[in-house]
């Protein structure tokens, strides 16, 4: 139970392999398009080849007038990932162990450039206590409602916005911003498909003594949840208290909010920051994880 809600809160745990598997000998099956539910011919299909330490292989073809496509096994990798490319984005399966043979269902969209359908569906965001000041793990699922990809305006597609002065920020999953803009949300590029998709983040917060934290909720945000682990306590205007709980020997508060619109700024005053300390950094992804375990009985999202 607990690997497996885990495997929820960061999203961003890539699929393991391991060894005794069966090399697939075909991959096989057909592009679709999302919104007709039609075959789409003339696609260029990748197909894809990984295992850790070694180059990834692939073998290139394209649909058929049926929107079928047949491949050989990408060479001998014991994990395969389909990729077709429609409108100029590019749409990938999960991750799939290569075994027997393959058959895969991939949907394409057309394109947008309209941003009405974005929103975030959950952002969890946990407060740990870290060498001079605050470090923030966050899981933000994107959503997209509209039955086309959004391909962004300006340069971009979403802007993330973090907690005011964050540094040290590390992308793990979800995004390939090309920076920050002026208020220092993150610009990413990727494509926004219909559905949701995960983002796993981390950065760390320069605080002392009281401090007052600033969110911007940037886009129309169906549930805010923060948690805030011992020594620290949180108040908001923003943000109701809903439950404590003891994790891994600590005790760690769940603070809620639902259906923010996007010119909410969620301010948050935080005491106990502590002063510099040797907490290392895999603590507060371990605590991450007890912390979902105790408090989520069931996957919150899937992602789309």
């Amino acid at each position: 139970m607990r690997r497996s809600l885990l495997a929820f809160f960061a999203y961003g745990v890539a699929v393991a392999c391991s060894g005794g598997v069966a090399a697939a000998q075909e991959v096989r099956g057909a592009v679709l398009h999302g919104e007709t539910g039609r075959p789409v011919p003339g696609v260029e299909v990748r197909v894809l080849g990984m295992e850790a330490g070694a180059p990834p292989t692939e073998v290139v073809v394209r649909t058929d007038a049926r929107g079928g496509f047949r491949a050989r096994r990408p060479g001998q990798r014991r994990t395969v990932v389909v990729q077709a490319t429609y409108r100029g984005v590019v749409y990938s399966s999960e991750p799939q162990r290569a075994q027997g043979d393959l058959v895969v269902t991939l949907r394409v969209f057309e394109t947008t450039t309209d941003p009405r359908g974005l929103y975030v569906a959950r952002r969890a965001t946990l407060l740990e206590p870290g060498a001079g000041g605050l470090l923030v793990r966050e899981v933000v699922v994107l959503g997209n409602s509209l039955p086309r990809t959004f391909t962004g305006q300006g340069g971009g597609t979403v802007r993330l916005p973090m907690f005011a002065g964050a540094q040290d920020v590390q992308i793990i999953r979800g995004m390939a911003p090309v920076g920050t803009d002026p208020s220092g949300a993150l610009v990413d590029t990727l494509p926004v498909w219909p559905g949701q998709r995960p983002v796993v983040l981390a950065y760390r917060l320069a605080a002392r003594g009281p401090a007052l934290l600033e969110l911007p909720v940037g886009l129309p945000t169906l549930a805010l949840d923060v948690f805030a682990a011992e020594p620290l306590q949180v108040s908001s205007e923003v943000l109701r208290p809903r439950e404590g709980r003891q994790v891994e020997g600590r005790h760690v508060v769940r603070l809620t909010a639902e259906r923010l619109p996007p010119n909410v700024v969620v301010r948050m005053r935080v005491w106990g920051v502590p002063q510099p300390s040797a907490t290392p950094a895999w603590a507060a992804g371990v605590l991450l994880g007890a912390v979902c375990a105790a408090f989520v009985a069931r996957p919150l999202l899937r992602a789309g």
